[in-house]
């Protein structure tokens, strides 16, 4: 059963609006056409901002305006959380005694509902806008109240078989390329089978849970740098292997391919933070990564995790991105060059080329005394064996 509804007798637009103090920062928003959510636009002065702004709380349904026909609207995200926006986004009330907060998000996604804001939108080619009496005033069809947790059931069922059908998709093209390197690269006499090789362990999970676990330790989100040399640590300083090859780059170790992985990781999304991106494990996945942190098979893993960032949380290091970047420079140079001696370290570091700012070379950025430091610090956590240096 269904029952007829205006948009209007279940949709209502609602407003903060707040006074700026001259001196105080204030995070501006964006909404990203085509359902891609919201963003950090800018962060301004008060004194800097001539329009009226609305404050938007964590939660919070926006739509543009000015874009709602072309997608643009979505949820307030835990990092926009008190952003303020301007008039031209509409802050929208559900009522959730006529639908489900939930059932009318996943209403949201469709291209029907880009049609709803189409014929509600009106004006000149360059100033078409969302109208209050146009779109509210449209009827449609709502499911009986009683009848939307069978329906929110199926779609929760469609979202995961469509995430099921990426992952699979991913894990094909890895096994794709793994049958090739393995072949070209002459490490085994014998092929694999594909059952062997799909029995590999899942990666992905693996990066999901290291993130995971520094966010359970410190309430930090990280982005693709300090994760890209999380694993590398994970893989040289613990008996833990993640399979990926590192090379040197700008802020360290850096493997392309991770790089990709963590661009199609099924268990984590990209959001913006501050000045850049940090991941965070999908809503849908939490349960999934908390499961596995916790499951018996999963405790070496997470006590080698643990081992790395208790190495993070030194004095010398005390978890500052610079220093993770100078242990883990230092680090690969000891491998490379098979050896603690600081001479052969630092006039390596004064060819590792780097684009930072004013610096153009490790040594330029890490002074002579930090790299001793270093050294001495990675010799002392008797490590040795696992770096297999010959030079002790």
């Amino acid at each position: 059963m269904s029952r007829v509804f205006r948009i209007g007798d279940f949709l209502h637009r609602f407003k903060r609006p707040i006074d700026l103090e001259p001196h105080k920062k204030y995070k501006l928003v964006t909404i990203r056409n085509h359902h891609r959510g919201l963003d950090l636009r800018q962060e301004k002065l008060g004194k800097d901002i001539k329009s009226k702004m609305y404050l938007v709380k964590e939660g919070d349904f926006l739509i543009s305006g000015i874009d709602a026909r072309n997608g643009s609207f979505g949820i307030v995200p835990s990092f926009l959380n008190n952003a303020i926006v301007t008039n031209d986004f509409w802050c929208i009330g559900i009522d959730e005694s006529v639908i489900s907060k939930e059932l009318f998000l996943s209403l949201t996604e469709t291209t029907w509902f880009d049609e709803l804001c189409n014929k509600g939108s009106d004006g000149t080619t360059n100033r078409v806008r969302l109208q209050k009496d146009r779109f509210f005033n449209q009827r449609i069809n709502i499911p009986d109240f009683s009848s939307q947790p069978k329906l929110l059931e199926t779609i929760r069922q469609c979202d995961d078989l469509e995430n099921k059908i990426k992952e699979s998709s991913m894990h094909v093209k890895k096994l794709r390329q793994a049958i090739l390197k393995e072949a070209f690269e002459n490490k085994s006499h014998s092929v694999k089978t594909i059952d062997t090789l799909f029995a590999k362990k899942n990666y992905d999970l693996d990066v999901a849970i290291i993130l995971q676990q520094i966010e359970n330790r410190w309430r930090i989100n990280y982005g693709e740098v300090v994760t890209q040399k999380t694993v590398f640590h994970i893989n040289t300083f613990t008996s833990h292997k993640i399979p990926y090859s590192f090379i040197n780059s700008n802020f360290g170790t850096y493997s392309p391919q991770l790089k990709e992985d963590l661009r199609n990781n099924p268990f984590l999304n990209k959001i913006s933070k501050g000045k850049g991106e940090v991941f965070i494990i999908k809503s849908t996945k939490k349960q999934e990564v908390k499961n596995a942190i916790f499951h018996s098979q999963m405790k070496h893993f997470i006590s080698d995790i643990n081992r790395v960032l208790d190495i993070y949380e030194l004095p010398f290091i005390n978890k500052e991105t610079d220093k993770i970047e100078l242990l883990n420079s230092i680090t690969k140079l000891i491998i490379d060059l098979n050896t603690y001696d600081l001479d052969n370290i630092y006039d390596a570091m004064t060819n590792w080329n780097i684009k930072q700012d004013k610096y153009k070379t490790k040594a330029d950025k890490f002074s002579r005394l930090d790299a001793q430091k270093m050294i001495r610090l990675i010799k002392n956590l008797e490590i040795t064996n696992s770096l297999n240096v010959s030079d002790h």
